[in-house]
């Protein structure tokens, strides 16, 4: 297990890692209102599948996404989704535009792009729009 919130979205997974409270679940229930589907909430386990890496909630976790002072809250969900993309929360990016190449995380010996979204504006909206259009190539 990992201490990381994670969504899925037209079938690719994002992981949300971060500091407890620096947001994991709202930006998760921001994407979730956005149209993303719910696989785990603080805590994600990741495994290979077929030669491919996947997220999945703990068999332990109860299910739904924890609003803070309010409760854990029913959310549309997902069992399993293939990573796509990770984002951390602890970390800042000061470059206005930086270059993709190189800025990846290894899991298993695959690669993914990683993101360091400490202190973006609105990072639902920009998580969404990595997910559905993909980065520009330049």
């Amino acid at each position: 297990n990992v201490h990381a919130s994670s969504v899925e979205l037209d079938g690719k997974a994002v992981l949300i890692k971060g500091a407890s409270g620096s947001g994991k679940s709202t930006l998760a229930l921001k994407l979730i209102m956005l149209g993303a589907n719910l696989i785990a909430d603080d805590q994600t386990v990741i495994f290979k599948k077929k030669r491919r890496v996947f997220l999945r909630a703990p068999d332990s976790l109860p299910h739904g996404l924890e609003i803070r002072r309010v409760g854990i809250v029913n959310a549309p969900s997902c069992m399993e989704a293939e990573l796509k993309l990770v984002i951390d929360l602890s970390q800042c990016e000061n470059k206005r535009l930086p270059n993709q190449l190189g800025r990846n995380i290894n899991i298993f010996g695959y690669t993914f792009p990683f993101y360091c979204f400490q202190g973006i504006v609105e990072p639902a909206n920009s998580i969404y729009a990595l997910l559905k259009f993909g980065i520009a190539k330049l």
